[in-house]
């Protein structure tokens, strides 16, 4: 995968806040492009967001930083990266990550 999923942001965190996780001094590891979720009746953060990049190795190296080097991830809020299986959040957002949908049919 070539997105990333990050939960447990700060309520007041905005699209540069989470690409700016990422130090500048490692262009490399820069997402092509970032966003908070946000909801919309409120317009306050839901608490996560996505990371796209144009390659899976980026992928990977940029959500090895976050999970093992990221000041925020190191601190006391439980902040948890991982791969995503789509680049934004499902519409309408249920306010929880959907993932991967199950093949619930019996049938076969």
């Amino acid at each position: 995968s070539t997105s990333i999923i990050i939960f447990g942001l700060p309520l007041t965190f905005r699209d540069a806040d989470l690409t700016n996780l990422i130090p500048p001094t490692d262009s490399t590891l820069s997402p092509t492009s970032a966003s908070i979720i946000m909801d919309k009746q409120s317009g306050v953060s839901k608490g996560f967001g996505f990371m796209n990049y144009d390659s899976e190795e980026t992928a990977k190296s940029a959500l090895n930083f976050l999970q093992c080097e990221c000041e925020l991830t190191k601190s006391s809020r439980e902040i948890t990266c991982k791969f995503s299986i789509t680049q934004r959040a499902h519409s309408p957002t249920p306010n929880y990550y959907l993932g991967c949908k199950k093949n619930t049919d019996r049938s076969a």
